[in-house]
């Protein structure tokens, strides 16, 4: 039977790994990841027998060495295959390491069952550092399991200066190879292992000497807006009795975002509801922080008989759930020289209010895709603190040339919040997207991050055909 691998786990929480005073850590089992099934676009999950058989790993740093050990136990009825043709060939692991968190550059350390070695340095992603020469080395040897991986780093080779309680640096082990499902990883990255912004932390010295350092840095920000006082009291209370228990981490970290949000609500000037555009508003990192500023105008341009989209964020800053309703009305007009048009109101019917909604991705991260539209075309619901993209669709299909000036609000259904409006400009230009005819067109999205192999390759196959 196949016996799996176990550690004192101080992996508190997912893609956190505190190293105690001493320097050491152990992980948690790592993530098995899906893998393309027959289907087009079809993605299978690991079978049971993968993941039972996840491996761990476990890193000791001093002054003089980082050491890494990475258990890989093999399903029952297998063997790790074994080849010397280089460090990626047969079963084998790796070990990623990124000395700061504002440098795109990282350390990558590789080694398969056979014990082949390889090591690169490379400036950003995937951008390998040609000169560098590594003094690191790698051990392979069978065990009752499967095989163990050893790593021996110089600490100089990584880090320039000592590390520090509460130091945070960019750390992620992996595996690769049929014994283990096809792909595994600690931090969720995805099956792109050079995704250095999804690396997990490492934290050195212990979880308190992390929270009492984020501490710090909190109290001089609730200083320099002269509010949040007393939720910044509230958490360093919990940090003083309960930040070194791995079993709180969780839950002080939560105080810590909570703790920012209510800073960021002061910055505001205490407001309830934020409008305002992120500066990932496609994408999905949408959180608010203290440089976001209320939304004040949303200026959209289409021709006639086409559509336009544009989007924004609204966070809920409170503490309680929100519910509200989108609602356009007239705006005055103050300028001169517009279209004759200008005056008008943008009819309801010509926009659509959609949200997007976060759904995991394979490794766990927040997509905030499907977009659904709202119920009513109106109606947005938020939990305590929800951050959510909205997308304004216009449909100038049956509207004239000009400019369109009307007021958006989001109208409060519950106390304790406020209402907020912005104004909308919408110009339609005087060229219809209906009298052009489109006899070409190209579509441009399968690359390395999208699919690899026969996936990439089918989905290109389709969309020719189509």
């Amino acid at each position: 039977m196949m016996a799996v691998a176990s550690a004192s786990c101080l992996a508190v929480a997912d893609d956190v790994l505190v190293l105690d005073e001493n320097g050491c850590g152990d992980t948690g089992r790592f993530r098995v990841l899906d893998h393309e099934g027959e289907a087009l676009g079809l993605m299978v999950s690991a079978e049971d027998k993968f993941v039972m058989a996840a491996s761990v790993a476990r890193i000791a740093v001093d002054a003089s060495n980082i050491l890494v050990t990475i258990d890989c136990p093999v399903p029952d009825g297998m063997a790790a295959k074994k080849s010397g043709a280089s460090a990626w060939a047969g079963d084998g692991v790796e070990l990623f390491i990124r000395p700061s968190l504002v440098s795109t550059a990282y350390y990558q350390y590789s080694a398969n069952a056979a014990g082949v070695f390889a090591a690169r340095r490379n400036s950003a992603p995937d951008v390998m550092d040609v000169e560098w020469q590594s003094t690191a080395h790698a051990e392979s040897k069978d065990t009752a399991s499967g095989f163990r991986v050893t790593f021996s780093v110089p600490f100089k080779e990584v880090f320039k200066s000592p590390l520090k309680p509460g130091d945070v640096f960019g750390v992620n082990f992996t595996r690769c190879g049929n014994t283990c499902g096809g792909l595994s990883t600690w931090a969720a990255v995805g099956s792109k292992f050079s995704n250095i912004d999804a690396f997990g932390r490492g934290i050195y010295g212990g979880a308190k000497a992390y929270f009492v350092r984020r501490l710090a840095d909190m109290e001089k920000r609730t200083l320099s807006v002269g509010k949040a006082e007393d939720a910044f009291e509230k958490v360093k209370a919990a940090v003083e009795s309960r930040g070194g228990d791995p079993a709180q981490f969780d839950s002080l970290e939560r105080m810590f975002a909570d703790l920012d949000k209510a800073i960021i609500s002061a910055s505001l000037a205490g407001k309830s509801i934020l409008m305002f555009r992120s500066e990932s508003a496609w994408g999905n990192k949408i959180a608010p922080d203290e440089t976001s500023r209320p939304l004040e105008t949303v200026r959209m341009r289409a021709a006639r008989n086409s559509r336009a989209v544009a989007v924004f964020t609204v966070a809920n800053l409170m503490d309680k759930p929100f519910v509200g309703l989108f609602n356009v009305s007239a705006a005055p007009h103050s300028g001169s020289g517009k279209p004759s048009t200008t005056n008008c109101q943008l009819p309801i019917t010509n926009m659509l209010f959609s949200q997007g909604f976060a759904i995991a991705d394979r490794v766990g991260r927040a997509l905030y895709d499907p977009i659904l539209p709202l119920p009513m075309n109106s109606l947005l619901r938020l939990a305590p603190k929800e951050t959510v993209p909205i997308y304004l669709e216009i449909d100038t299909h049956g509207l004239t040339a000009g400019v369109y000036r009307s007021t958006l609000s989001l109208k409060k259904a519950m106390p304790d919040f406020t209402d907020e409006p912005v104004s909308l400009y919408v110009e339609v230009v005087d060229a219809d997207l209906d009298e052009v005819a489109v006899d070409r067109a190209g579509y441009d999205y399968v690359g390395d991050t999208f699919a690899r192999g026969n996936e990439a390759k089918n989905v290109a196959k389709m969309l020719v055909g189509h």
